[in-house]
């Protein structure tokens, strides 16, 4: 079987730690992967790195409105706005180009949100029209709703998209009722399949995966509390440093906070000079983004926070926390509830200081309930693996 993986993405993500789990746990070694990514992503020398000897990379230049409009002066940029179905066409005839000629039996269209974006939407139509065998729209995080003025165009679109697809696969069952909800592009529940997302328990070679955390930002506190992911207000990490800064300051002074991930500088200063004034800048550490292995990352803190105050399509930190015995507080959000309980873990309500507040309060008084549900967590993680993933997958091809 011959598969080609169709992306548009900008920045690292989970999408791209999904396809290399998804490669990595295939087991039918006669298959073979092409993955098409747009020359913009950052996460392209990863995808390249990590995916060695099992998939063959196809770079594109994107002819995407969003791509196109980052070229242009920010006053300029409102001029493109009424273009924007024309470039739908563009990344339609560009997709086309791209895949024809394959003999591909499977499309996968690997999308983040919905509508998300449009090359990979424009991917699943020249399939259809290149009639590919089997053609997968897979959907990672939340469908928004269509936007006003362009309404009427992508509600022709999705149900173009609905169309074009053999199957619809979303990773979880919170992200399938957005697709539903918001942009119905199933009639019913049944015609949208979860697979969820995977957690590898091997680490990854191919990272520095010997930082070590307190050495290299001379922490000592008792406790190291750490949110891992991109640096952006929706992720929450305001909500931790105002939360940890009303915390008495004697259960404070046991703990520190490490923030990993890039961001946008702008952002990023903005949550620095909020420490600074709040009086906590010294026990708040920002470390940009880290190339090591996640989850030995992940491994050396206390207690992974994911505080995400809209949606989370699976949330893979708060896996490969559950992966290696690290407590976990999250928010109640999109699918986290799915598969963190108060079993295995913390939820709060999202955007919520106040709780974050008693939360990291309760473990620094009372650390031992908290580890003892993360022995819990372990046992629900190891249900989802690679394999696992991959069979389901396979199944969902081949059917």
């Amino acid at each position: 079987m011959r598969l080609a993986v169709f992306l548009e993405q900008y920045e690292k993500g989970g999408v791209d730690t999904h396809l290399l789990n998804l490669i990595t746990g295939w087991e039918a070694a006669e298959d073979s992967f092409d993955i098409y990514c747009n020359r913009e992503h950052k996460g392209l020398g990863l995808i390249t790195e990590q995916s060695t000897g099992r998939a063959c990379i196809v770079t594109y230049d994107s002819v995407a409105y969003d791509c196109v409009k980052r070229k242009l002066p920010k006053p300029l940029r409102f001029l493109l706005y009424p273009f924007f179905p024309f470039f739908f066409c563009l990344q339609y005839l560009q997709a086309k180009k791209l895949l024809r000629d394959k003999s591909y039996d499977v499309l996968l269209a690997d999308n983040g949100g919905y509508p998300g974006g449009w090359g990979v939407l424009a991917s699943i139509i020249a399939a259809r029209n290149l009639r590919i065998k089997r053609r997968t729209l897979l959907v990672h995080h939340a469908a928004d709703p269509p936007r006003r003025l362009w309404g009427g165009f992508e509600r022709a679109v999705d149900h173009a998209v609905a169309r074009a697809c053999t199957d619809i696969v979303a990773v979880s069952k919170a992200t399938r009722e957005t697709l539903i909800r918001h942009r119905r592009i199933a009639s019913r529940e049944a015609a949208i399949q979860v697979i969820y997302n995977s957690v590898s328990l091997a680490s990854n070679a191919n990272t520095d995966s010997d930082i070590n955390l307190r050495r290299a930002y001379g922490i000592d506190a008792e406790f190291l509390i750490g949110m891992v992911g991109r640096v952006e207000q929706y992720k929450g990490q305001e909500d931790l440093i105002k939360g940890f800064a009303d915390v008495p300051p004697a259960l404070r002074d046991k703990m520190a906070v490490v923030i990993i991930g890039g961001g946008a500088d702008t952002e990023v200063e903005r949550l620095r000079s909020l420490a600074a004034t709040l009086g906590i800048i010294d026990r708040i550490h920002f470390t940009g983004f880290l190339n090591g292995d996640p989850k030995s990352l992940i491994s050396q803190l206390d207690l992974l926070v994911v505080l995400t105050r809209d949606f989370e399509g699976f949330g893979l930190t708060l896996g490969e926390a559950m992966a290696v015995d690290v407590p976990v507080l999250a928010t109640s959000v999109g699918a986290i509830p799915e598969f963190i309980d108060s079993n295995c873990g913390v939820l709060i309500p999202p955007a919520s200081p106040m709780h974050v507040t008693a939360a990291l309060a309760e473990f620094a008084s009372e650390p031992a309930p908290w580890r003892e549900r993360s022995n819990n967590a372990r046992r629900v993680i190891n249900s989802f693996s690679v394999e696992k993933m991959a069979r389901q997958f396979r199944n969902v091809f081949t059917r």
